[in-house]
């Protein structure tokens, strides 16, 4: 007899959960590690799509007291207009928002060589987090 079938959706949903539980533990680390160093603080963004109640709420649970700015303009152009001028400053950034931003952005730090990361916060929220490499 065969156990009970998890299918690929609820396991995503499972692991997201698992992930939102995690992240509310180290987030307020990553957000105020680089304060201790002396350093410009993490640069906090959130997508403009994103600004919904629920996740800002999220964000204010993963970064306490962390001030963010809304990243209103395509990602692209607000890359090239001094966004990555801002993140190599302040050494760490984290992104908030849909999967596209987030990807869009990811490929730009890459090819600007900074160590990225993205996890995913909510169903339809990632955060990635770039930073210079030590």
């Amino acid at each position: 007899m065969k156990g009970p079938v998890i299918s690929r959706r609820k396991a995503m949903a499972g692991m997201a959960g698992a992930g939102g539980a995690l992240g509310a533990s180290f987030g307020p680390v990553l957000a105020q590690d680089s304060l201790a160093g002396g350093r410009t603080p993490t640069l906090l963004l959130i997508d403009a799509r994103q600004t919904d109640p629920a996740t800002l709420a999220m964000v204010e649970q993963l970064y306490p007291a962390q001030r963010y700015e809304v990243l209103g303009q395509e990602p692209v152009r607000a890359w090239r207009d001094g966004l990555e001028a801002a993140v190599r400053k302040a050494g760490a950034t984290h992104v908030i928002g849909r999967w596209d931003t987030v990807y869009v952005l990811s490929m730009l730090g890459r090819e600007a060589s900074l160590r990225m990361s993205i996890r995913q916060l909510g169903h339809s929220t990632f955060c990635l987090t770039l930073s210079t490499k030590a």
